[in-house]
C-alpha cells in the first residue's frame, strides 16, 4: 500500500500541537481501501483588532501570529514601520472558548491616527469580538443549508480520472505553470463548469492537495464527501466516505 499522506516527503508537526490535528480517513489506492489515521494542517480564522475595534479577518496556521498582525499593519499601509505600533498581543479573554487565541489586539502610538471606519471600507471585518473555526462553519452553514439525505455514489475508477481531464482542459497552466483550476464534473466524470460546491448542492470535492483542518470540518459538518492527494490511483476520502464506491 503506497503512503497516501506523502508522509516520506515531509516532516509533520507533532499530534497535538496548533500547527496541525489529527483526522482519520479512507485511503484508496487502485481497488483496495483502508480506514487510516492522518495529520492535517491546521487552518483557524485570527482577528485583527485595532485597539478594541475589529479590523480585519485573515485565514492562517496558528502561530508567529504577532508576525502576521505587525506584516498585515505594514503592507496594508495601516502605519508606516513597526515604530508606530505601541503593542501587539492576543487578547486575554474571548466570547466563546473555540475562539481562545484566534483574536489579536494591536496598540497604536498616540500619535498615530489612522481612519478606522474607511480602512473597514476596504478590508473585511469582523462584525464581533471572539471569531473561531466554528463560527465560520456556523456563516456558511446559514448561506446554503447542510446536504441532507443525499444518495449520490461516485465510483472510485471515475474519480481516478477528474485530475487527469482538469489538465486536459489547462492551457494555460501547462505554458506557465502559474494557474490553478477547479471544474464541475458528473457521476460519469464529464467536465461541466465551475462553482462553489455548497451554495451549488455539490455533493462531493476533490483536490490534487491536502485538505486543511477547517476544510475537512467544514466538509463534514455540511454533508459534503471531501476527497485529497487525488493522483494517480491513489486518494484519500476524509469525510463522508459512503459517497465513494469500488
Amino acid at each position: 500500500m503506497r503512503d497516501h499522506s506523502n508522509r516520506a516527503s515531509r516532516l509533520p508537526p507533532e499530534p497535538g500541537t496548533p500547527q496541525a490535528r489529527p483526522v482519520r480517513l479512507r485511503a484508496f489506492d487502485g481497488e483496495q481501501a483502508d480506514e487510516r489515521d492522518d495529520l492535517v494542517a491546521c487552518e483557524e480564522p485570527l482577528e485583527i483588532q485595532l485597539g478594541p475595534a475589529s479590523l480585519a479577518v485573515v485565514m492562517r496556521t496558528p502561530g508567529h501570529d504577532e508576525e502576521l498582525a505587525l506584516g498585515f499593519m505594514i503592507t496594508e499601509r495601516i502605519v508606516a514601520s513597526p515604530s508606530d505600533i505601541v503593542s501587539i498581543r492576543h487578547c486575554s479573554t474571548s466570547v466563546t472558548p473555540e475562539a481562545e487565541d484566534n483574536v489579536i489586539r494591536v496598540v497604536l502610538a498616540p500619535s498615530v491616527e489612522v481612519d478606522l471606519a474607511a480602512l473597514r471600507r476596504n478590508l473585511f471585518a469582523s462584525s464581533s469580538c471572539g471569531i473561531c473555526g466554528k463560527a465560520t462553519i456556523e456563516n456558511a452553514l446559514a448561506t446554503a443549508p447542510p446536504l441532507t439525505g443525499d444518495t449520490s455514489n461516485f465510483a472510485a475508477a471515475v474519480i481516478r480520472t477528474f485530475a487527469d481531464r482538469l489538465g486536459e482542459g489547462q492551457d494555460v497552466f501547462r505554458s506557465t505553470g502559474g494557474l490553478h483550476a477547479a471544474a464541475l464534473f458528473d457521476r460519469r466524470g464529464d467536465l461541466l463548469v465551475v462553482q462553489k460546491a455548497l451554495a451549488a448542492r455539490i455533493p462531493l470535492v476533490a483536490a490534487v492537495s491536502a485538505p486543511t483542518s477547517l476544510a475537512i470540518e467544514l466538509a463534514a459538518a455540511s454533508g459534503i464527501t471531501l476527497v485529497g492527494f487525488l493522483r494517480g490511483e491513489t486518494m484519500n476520502v476524509y469525510t463522508n466516505p459512503s459517497r465513494v464506491g469500488a
